[in-house]
């Protein structure tokens, strides 16, 4: 039976295999060598084989025109090999999403054939002429900056000194995610109304919001879903005792509850998508819920895997310590666990 139709089986079939078959042996240079030109061809793969540049965009545009659900289960997909690559994925193609929502379709055009990364600024401050914006590949920077204020304005403008727009003028290294770096850029002397595409309004920022928690739940169910894998597998390998250890009650108990977080996450994401893409608001305390329970899944997945491995756990080598440090950032990004649990308690 068909989980998302035809087209979308065979984009996110075609996404899968990549994942499985290249992405996962990367995944410990992509953490650990960000700037060695890893992330730029895993990026270039993803254009060229997947298409995953313009996935949300209509086909007017030369998008792939994927439905949300299918767009969060890619990113579940891609999670699994990098979590930093698929925060690039969400951070860009929602960028283009966003300029294509306001009609700004002569910028979208000109980012569309450049050959690097839009990031989206989410959420954004402006101020001094500096700019929180979204995540760019690590020791990359990226083609362009898409943002949207305050008040809904989305602005847009290419990144470097002499094409007139923005700079990146500092790049922290996170804790997960290290494939990507959110980056604080800064704004040219011009200031940020020369490149105005459009307003958002209420709905459309609103649609945004929702789309931004939501990708994050797709993203932390892919961490779910590896560490459940990687857990399982070994504790099908491991001999202790002359047992399995996996055959013992404990870790049983562990691999059981790993796999109720995720078929649990997955069924709630599905829900919630599936109500937002029939025309239901995307705003609103569903989609913080399935980010806060997707994120705070992905964590005690990644514990529980932790103790399955005992002391491999903490071993770059064995991927479980890198998918930890990523579960960990899901819960601070866009805004930390208490931040969106006080804004549930106000709605």
């Amino acid at each position: 039976m068909s989980a998302y139709g035809p087209e979308g089986d065979l984009v996110l079939g075609s996404c899968e295999r990549y994942c499985n078959d290249v992405l996962r042996g990367r995944a410990q240079a992509l953490d650990e060598e960000p700037g060695s030109g890893v992330v730029e061809q895993t990026w270039r793969e993803l254009v060229e084989v997947l298409g995953l540049d313009g996935a949300l965009l209509s086909d007017i545009h030369g998008g792939a025109g994927v439905g949300y659900d299918v767009f969060c289960a890619i990113l579940a997909e891609v999670t699994r090999g990098s979590a930093g690559l698929a925060a690039m994925v969400m951070s860009h193609n929602l960028a283009l999403w966003t300029l294509e929502r306001v009609g700004a379709t002569s910028m979208l055009a000109r980012i569309r054939t450049m050959s690097g990364w839009c990031a989206l600024g989410y959420p954004t401050e402006l101020g001094e002429g500096r700019i929180e914006c979204g995540f760019v590949p690590g020791g990359v920077g990226a083609a362009a900056i898409v943002f949207v204020s305050a008040d809904g304005s989305v602005f847009a403008a290419e990144v470097g000194e002499g094409a007139g727009g923005m700079s990146v003028t500092s790049v922290e290294a996170p804790m997960g995610w290290r494939a990507s770096r959110p980056a604080v850029c800064k704004m040219g002397a011009d200031g940020a109304e020369g490149w105005r595409a459009g307003v958002l309004d209420a709905k459309g920022r609103a649609d945004l919001d929702g789309r931004v928690l939501l990708g994050l739940a797709g993203m932390g169910l892919g961490i779910s879903r590896e560490c459940r894998a990687r857990a399982s597998e070994y504790a099908g390998e491991r001999r202790q005792g002359g047992r399995k250890i996996g055959e013992y009650d404990a870790i049983v108990r562990k691999l059981a509850a790993m796999r109720k977080t995720v078929c649990e996450t997955e069924e709630l994401l599905r829900a919630v998508v599936g109500r937002c893409v029939r025309g239901e608001a995307w705003e609103g305390e569903a989609c913080r819920v399935v980010k806060l329970r997707a994120s705070s899944g992905a964590v005690a997945c990644a514990t529980d895997a932790v103790q399955v491995l005992g002391g491999y756990g903490y071993m770059r080598e064995y991927g479980i310590e890198r998918m930890l440090r990523d579960a960990r950032y899901c819960r601070v990004y866009p805004r930390a666990q208490d931040e969106e649990m006080r804004a549930l308690g106000r709605e």
